[in-house]
């Protein structure tokens, strides 16, 4: 919900020089997080330290903030309100005033977060880690669910870059094609009945597993659709929640898991599983990265996007923002 101009006003006084940059990193990891403990690690702080920040907090806004509850520290209605400017305020420090002059990757300390599925966490921060260890070792990852705000995530800086199939992001959304990947079919490395592939018939008589990915729902949505049209509903045993769930229970078992290619020869030889082509006529799909027109010129964001096109990108080009206003 936007902030209106009154309570910017009243933010704007609550927020003055008195409180320290840090008290603010503690509410905005506090609030995102709903754990103490997990901010503290995440901000590299002890945990008394992060509880004396807290508390001065709490002292200059004479308000308590957060709620020790059973699902974790609830925020009360003042910390909602306050939020988004303290992230605008962070992210002024974090882009704005650090965008000043080159980024130095082999000097540089940066967190990057990155919204990407389990399957896409495995294809791509393998090789992003060995190239950053050895080109960039003060770059860090934090890797998070995409979701259905991902453009809000995107502009209040929670998510600096997203990678996947979305669907259109909305206006101020940057995107750059990074490379098109196909469906195959994953089973158990002891299938008796796969053999070196499957045909279309062989297919309708199988037991099958879908996945409804976060982030990539609308991909799977496609691949469950065409499953249930041609081999009945019947015939999908489980809907799990992720990629790696349904390859972790393929090994010993005689199902069926259609999945994309990349990410399946990524999994399969961990799992035990083996990789065959998929006989029912599935739809390319796109693979992008997606990034808010706020952290366009940042030269941190523009260096981790260049090289997340020189590892993974074929012939794409940055895009106009999507539905420019």
């Amino acid at each position: 919900m936007p902030i209106t101009t009154a309570e910017s006003g009243r933010v704007r006084n609550d927020l003055r020089s008195d409180i320290e940059l840090q008290h603010l990193r503690v509410f905005e990891a506090t609030y995102r997080l709903r754990n103490l403990t997990r901010a503290a690690i995440e901000l590299e702080l002890t945990q008394p330290a992060l509880s004396k920040s807290l508390r001065a907090l709490r002292a200059r806004l004479s308000d308590p903030l957060f709620v020790r509850t059973a699902r974790g520290m609830e925020p009360s209605a003042r910390a909602d309100s306050i939020i988004g400017a303290v992230r605008r305020a962070l992210r002024i420090v974090d882009i704005e005033l650090r965008a000043v002059g080159e980024f130095d990757p082999t000097r540089a300390l940066r967190l990057f977060v990155l919204g990407i599925s389990d399957i896409g966490a495995l294809y791509f921060l393998s090789r992003l880690l060995q190239h950053t260890t050895r080109h960039a070792p003060g770059v860090q990852f934090r890797i998070v669910a995409p979701h259905s705000a991902l453009a809000a995530a995107l502009l209040e800086g929670e998510v600096d870059l997203a990678v996947g199939p979305f669907t259109d992001l909305g206006a101020g959304i940057f995107q750059q094609r990074l490379f098109s990947d196909e469906f195959v079919c994953v089973v158990s490395a002891d299938h008796p009945r796969a053999g070196s592939g499957l045909t279309l018939d062989a297919f309708r008589r199988e037991q099958h597993l879908v996945a409804g990915a976060t982030g990539t729902a609308h991909v799977q949505r496609i691949v469950e659709q065409r499953i249930v049209q041609a081999c009945g509903a019947a015939q999908v045993v489980a809907r799990v929640p992720s990629f790696l769930t349904a390859s972790l229970l393929l090994p010993g078992t005689r199902y069926v898991f259609t999945m994309p290619r990349r990410g399946a020869h990524q999994l399969a030889p961990l799992a035990g599983l083996r990789v065959l082509p998929c006989p029912l006529p599935m739809p390319p799909f796109e693979i992008k990265q997606y990034w808010h027109e706020r952290a366009h010129k940042d030269p941190a964001l523009s260096w981790l996007r260049k090289l997340m096109f020189e590892l993974f990108g074929g012939r794409g080009k940055v895009a106009a923002k999507a539905n420019a206003p």
